[in-house]
């Protein structure tokens, strides 16, 4: 039995040292034709950047725009209130833009939705009816938005923020 086990061994041994090694060569690099890449330069965007700052309280929010669909990082810094920052994510549809605010404040993840008007030079954060649903809160449907009175994010260099 002994030496049933050590043939076994020998064998497994043996057949793996026999085994060719790979040969690593190496390829030349495809070349791709440059003249046929398309690019729709309606779907590059940079960031646009927007400021509320009034006094020690200040909204900052910097999105790209792509098409219908808005993606970005906002942060809220109002005095002595904790602040909180975190990504934004909606649709533009005409002037206005719907989203989800998600954020960590006082160490919890929250999301809340969020519309805005955009004007001329900035956004107007619109203010509405809501309601939690899941863990988020949420407009009511079929409630009105108003934005009278609404905090106004001017649009700001980037660089500002």
């Amino acid at each position: 039995m002994k030496t049933l086990f050590t043939l076994i061994i020998a064998v497994c041994l043996l057949s793996i040292s026999c085994k060719d090694t790979p040969k690593h060569t190496q390829t030349e690099p495809e070349q791709i034709a440059t003249d046929t890449i398309i690019v729709d330069s309606t779907a590059l965007s940079l960031p646009t950047c927007y400021l509320y700052a009034v006094d020690k309280d200040s909204i900052s929010l910097r999105i790209l725009e792509n098409k219908e669909t808005v993606e970005g990082l906002m942060t809220y810094n109002f005095y002595q209130i904790d602040g909180s920052s975190g990504t934004f994510a909606g649709i533009r549809k005409d002037d206005t833009i719907i989203g989800v605010y998600n954020f960590e404040a006082e160490g919890t993840n929250s999301r809340r939705e969020l519309v805005f008007l955009k004007s001329e030079d900035g956004l107007i954060l619109g203010k509405g009816e809501t309601q939690l649903v899941e863990n988020t809160e949420l407009f009511k449907k079929g409630t009105p938005f108003v934005f009278e009175n609404g905090r106004f994010l001017e649009e700001v260099n980037c660089n500002q923020l």
